[in-house]
């Protein structure tokens, strides 16, 4: 017997993350936009967009896999072997195409004889060409596209990366309680590390304090791992750099952002702590941060732009140190993903961000912001969007620079 008849045959244990009705309606969400859009087949190659709409899990985001979500009919998905238990556990999907793990050089070849055999080799397929945003992967490779090109020469490739993102921007009540364990679990991490904060102790000490209070408490694989910076080198590396051993000293500023995972859905919090009472430099950089966080808070609402959310925030800053340094980037939306990021598809708050926000956008608010080369602090809220404010998903507590 096949891998696929033994496991159906022992029995299959339900890892399911949604209800089949909700998956019932994602699909048909999907369908509505790849009719709209003329396009006959989506192939799915980014791993949270597979997840969203099959339920399939892995801890090989990066591996070759495909979903073949015909716009009538059962959908396929063609992937290795060795991974069919997961997507039997976490996904919906019984029609799988597969290849021995260790000869995956002409998976693009199968594909491409699967679409055919489907009758989709002359019609107008829909692929994932670029990353949906900065930090996200997930386009299909050249190889596997080139391949596709060369073998179903009647088929029209189109380019379809934002189509099921868009779909994913706006959160079902399912999604949301999710969010809220994730929170739950992020605030823990974070509690744990703020009490890790001591003079002579270790970046990498703060760092373990949280993995173990978030694995401990249920968190799943997490999306990013801890980020912890310390001292003066929080000052040079922040805000995408992480523990290294750095001890940390009497006045060191830390920040910490991290998020548990619950069922592959994130809610990021970032904090801060200094040992020791804080500059008062420091002390400034603080209150201007945390002031940046409550201007979105109270300014974030549906039908607001990003420009406008931004603009208004960005008084947080107006009694800054002139050599304050901050990304601009205010909030990013966030949900389901898997490592090496959380963020989700390219929403910004942030000037020149027309785009309105929608009621059940999720976001992430970073307010992380240094004096390079001297000291830097990070506070953020992860939140949904409503008609006429925003709820949030994280604690909200502690939003303050601790001293230890």
């Amino acid at each position: 017997m096949t891998l696929l008849e033994t496991l159906t045959e022992a029995g299959i244990p339900d890892e399911m993350s949604f209800s089949a009705s909700e998956y019932e309606d994602r699909l048909a969400a999907v369908r509505l936009r790849m009719e709209a859009a003329g396009i006959e087949t989506l192939l799915l190659t980014s791993a949270p967009n597979l997840c969203y709409l099959t339920g399939y899990e892995t801890i090989m985001p990066t591996c070759y896999a495909v979903a073949v979500i015909p716009l009538e009919g059962d959908a396929v998905l063609h992937l290795p072997e060795e991974d069919i238990p997961c997507a039997l556990s976490t996904g919906w999907i019984r029609e799988f195409e597969y290849f021995d793990w260790a000869q995956p050089l002409d998976a693009a070849g199968q594909l491409a004889a699967l679409l055919s055999d489907r009758g989709a080799s002359g019609g107008r397929i829909g692929v994932e060409t670029r990353p949906v945003e900065t930090y996200a992967y997930g386009a299909m490779d050249a190889h596997t596209y080139l391949r596709l090109f060369e073998a179903l020469p009647s088929a029209e490739l189109v380019d379809a990366t934002d189509l099921v993102p868009e779909v994913r921007l706006r959160k079902s009540p399912a999604e949301i309680e999710h969010m809220r364990r994730a929170g739950e679990l992020s605030d823990l991490g974070t509690r744990a590390a703020i009490e890790a904060t001591a003079e002579g102790a270790t970046d990498n000490d703060v760092s373990v304090a949280a993995y173990s209070a978030m694995v401990g408490a249920g968190s799943e694989l997490m999306s990013v791992d801890p980020i912890v910076l310390v001292g003066r080198r929080g000052a040079f590396s922040a805000p995408h750099a992480t523990h290294k051993r750095t001890t940390m000293n009497s006045g060191d500023a830390m920040q910490v952002e991290l998020s548990g995972n619950y069922l592959r859905y994130n809610a990021p919090l970032i904090r801060s702590a200094c040992v020791g009472e804080p500059s008062k430099g420091l002390d400034r950089l603080a209150a201007c941060s945390i002031r940046t966080v409550e201007l979105l808070l109270e300014n974030i609402r549906a039908g607001r732009t990003g420009d406008e959310i931004a603009r208004a925030a960005a008084h947080g800053f107006d009694d800054a140190d002139p050599d304050t340094v901050f990304h601009g980037g205010y909030g990013y939306a966030i949900g389901l993903a898997f490592p090496p990021t959380w963020t989700e598809a390219a929403v910004y708050i942030s000037t020149g961000i027309d785009r309105e926000l929608e009621p059940d956008m999720t976001l992430h608010l970073p307010i992380w912001t240094w004096i390079p080369g001297k000291f830097a602090v990070g506070f953020s809220e992860t939140v949904r969007v409503t008609d006429d404010g925003c709820e949030l998903l994280t604690s909200g507590l502690g939003r303050e620079l601790v001293i230890r």
